[in-house]
């Protein structure tokens, strides 16, 4: 019986099984039904043996294939049996035939690379200071393809030390996939996914996949418009576990509508890093022993729209962090322990950090001295800090602001697990400050909570000042200055602690009378 008369027999709904379970039909048909190319049938005749020098074989398994997709439109298949394919290398030969680096295999459009087989980079297959990626795609971009299912070894035990040698490299225009892969042992990077800087590549899928021994990133994707790295495991990475980009020089990131989710990483630099991104999710992830769990910074294009949430992250010395100015972050419902400098750290150094929302995540620090959420930085603006927890019970270090300028923030401390939070509702009103006048709020001492100071404006009551106390402390913990209402006469023009007990002055504004001011304090 011949392929196409199979074909009409079984139909066309047979699919591969996962790697596990592969059957016979694997060898007929490819992951989505199609017709495949077996790379050791005639006339490709790959030995697959661990010896031989694979590489031509497949190529021409691929071209062919891509030449029945541009006859047909349907995306074919070429099937890499088990066994080990050797790998050389060759110039990497761009669309306008110049050459740029050095490649193994280019995928071409309509073509899935599948099977059960290792392709495995030969001994010394490139010199020092080489550019090669094992799997790549025409410069101009791929569309429809896909690698899934097989083995790549990178061999970087046997070449010369690098960086930029990449295992899968595909430089993409649409509808890329990558599935069930295993990537190990890169000299570079494991899988890495990308658009350009002018045109972002739509609709990347990297799932089910195992990464792990890179000497640079184990999953990187960067300029797309639609993105999914799911339920991937990313392991002894010597940069950051996953990493997305979409810096393209301008404030508008053009890396958009993407998810991170229920993936497991360990042992990296970053472990789940949206670099210069927006719309997105980093969801449901299991991070330990990076660096830094998740990181999101700011080039020049803006994180819009970034929830980070519902995450596991355990031993990382930083759980999270957030730098830049933002169009909106928001940190919340995740689980953060065993961490040594910092649970969520916002802004630092000179630079700014704006509009993050922290919110009722839990902290388990590593450290009687480790700081739960950290603020720093030159200029720190409508930051929230709201209903996290701890069961820490050294509050001095639950909060830290040095953000030099602080402007609309409200930073509460999380609240610690073991005890009752009292309100302690010292509520004073139609108390008139003359202008340059002070009024002292006397705090109680050894005890931890939340100070807020309201003044009236426009008839109602508007939220002025809000600070953390921290217990045995010779003076309030977080200082604010030059908190304002709109309306001159209206202001808070100081609040800080005193340097020889724990009262809290309130300075009328030069210009008026503050007017009717209430004053709160929460015991935690």
């Amino acid at each position: 019986m011949s392929e196409k008369d199979l074909s009409a027999t079984i139909g066309t709904e047979v699919s591969t099984p996962g790697r596990a379970a592969r059957t016979a039909l694997d060898t007929i048909f490819g992951r989505n039904g199609d017709m495949a190319l077996n790379v050791k049938a005639p006339p490709y005749n790959a030995k697959g043996d661990g010896v031989a020098v694979d590489r031509a074989a497949i190529q021409s398994a691929i071209n062919d294939a891509n030449a029945s997709y541009a006859a047909t439109g349907q995306r074919q298949s070429v099937f890499i049996p088990s066994g080990v394919y050797l790998l050389d290398s060759i110039n990497y030969v761009k669309d306008d035939a110049t050459t740029f680096g050095a490649t193994s295999l280019k995928l071409l459009d309509g073509v899935e690379l599948s099977g059960t087989g290792t392709l495995k980079v030969k001994n010394n297959a490139y010199g020092a200071g080489a550019f090669y990626r094992a799997i790549s795609s025409r410069n101009g971009g791929a569309s429809n393809a896909g690698v899934s299912g097989i083995t790549i070894d990178g061999n970087k035990a046997n070449q010369v030390g690098s960086s930029q040698c990449s295992n899968i490299m595909i430089e993409a225009l649409a509808n890329i996939t990558v599935d069930n892969v295993k990537s190990v042992n890169a000299n570079g990077n494991g899988i890495m996914v990308r658009g350009t800087r002018t045109t972002a590549a739509t609709n990347l899928r990297i799932t089910r996949n195992t990464v792990t021994n890179c000497t640079c990133v184990g999953i990187q994707c960067s300029q797309f418009d639609g993105l999914v790295i799911a339920d991937n495991y990313v392991a002894n990475t010597a940069d950051n576990c996953i990493d997305i980009y979409g810096e393209n020089g301008t404030i508008l990131s053009n890396a958009r509508n993407w998810s991170i989710t229920g993936n497991t990483v360990r042992n990296g630099l970053v472990g789940i890093f949206p670099e210069t991104s927006r719309d997105g999710i980093v969801s449901a992830n299991t991070v330990s022993g990076c660096t830094i769990g998740v990181s999101i910074n700011r080039i020049n294009g803006q994180p819009i729209g970034v929830v980070i949430s519902g995450n596991v992250i355990v031993a990382c010395p930083t759980g999270v962090s957030v730098s830049g100015d933002t169009g909106g972050i928001q940190v919340r419902g995740n689980f953060i322990r065993d961490f040594t400098a910092t649970g969520v750290q916002l802004g630092g150094g000179s630079g700014n950090i704006s509009y993050v929302t922290v919110e009722g995540n839990d902290f388990q620090p590593n450290g009687a001295t480790t700081y739960l959420i950290n603020v720093a930085g030159s200029l720190a603006a409508f930051l929230r800090a709201r209903n996290n927890s701890t069961t820490a019970t050294n509050r001095a270090y639950d909060l830290m602001n040095t953000a030099t300028t602080n402007v609309m923030n409200i930073l509460e401390p999380p609240h610690c697990q073991t005890q009752v939070n009292r309100d302690q509702n010292l509520a004073v009103t139609g108390i008139s400050v003359a202008s340059g006048g002070t009024f002292t709020i006397p705090i109680p001492a050894n005890t931890s909570g939340i100070l807020t100071v309201k003044g009236t404006m426009g008839g109602g009551w508007q939220s002025a000042y809000v600070a953390a106390v921290a217990s045995g402390s010779a003076a309030v913990a977080v200082a604010q200055s030059a908190t304002t209402f709109t309306t001159p006469g209206n202001s808070i023009r100081n609040v800080a602690g005193s340097t020889t007990s724990l009262n809290v002055t309130v300075l009328a504004a030069a210009s008026g009378s503050f007017g009717s001011f209430a004053w709160s304090y929460r015991y935690l």
